[in-house]
């Protein structure tokens, strides 16, 4: 498998993904990748990840705030390193396994992440499958 193979993120509405990426550039960050949360990824096939996103519906509420941290290896294939902040979703019976969070910043090597707090936001995301298998977040889409 390349990169993450495929996932299915959560996407924050436009004006949420704004908001994160002002506050976040005030501490010099900017990140390079579509701010997401992923709900599923080491998919090997786009028809996998498909039926893989019809279990989780077409929407679903999210809170994302506090304290920014480093992930360490979170999935069976995770091939960078990231800093994150935790997510609350509100899923209706599916459940991930893993910690929600919404990444910030990826790398090749685990580093120190900078002492930051993300302000609350809160929203209603959109369910997309993603194309993922490219170790560069730039070019996911």
């Amino acid at each position: 498998m390349k990169g993450y193979g495929f996932s299915v993120w959560l996407l924050p509405p436009e004006h949420i993904d704004r908001e994160i990426r002002e506050e976040l550039q005030e501490y010099g960050i900017k990140p390079s990748h579509r701010l997401h949360f992923t709900l599923a990824t080491n998919l090997e096939t786009r028809s996998e990840a498909e039926i893989v996103k019809k279990t989780f519906g077409s929407h679903i509420n999210f809170w994302v705030a506090g304290k920014v941290y480093s992930s360490g290896k979170t999935y069976v294939v995770d091939p960078l390193a990231a800093w994150v902040v935790p997510v609350t979703l509100e899923l209706k019976s599916k459940v991930i396994p893993f910690d929600a969070h919404l990444t910030i910043q990826y790398m090749k090597e685990e580093c120190t992440p900078p002492d930051i707090v993300l302000q609350e936001h809160e929203g209603i995301g959109t369910i997309v499958l993603a194309d993922t298998r490219s170790e560069r977040p730039e070019e996911w889409h």
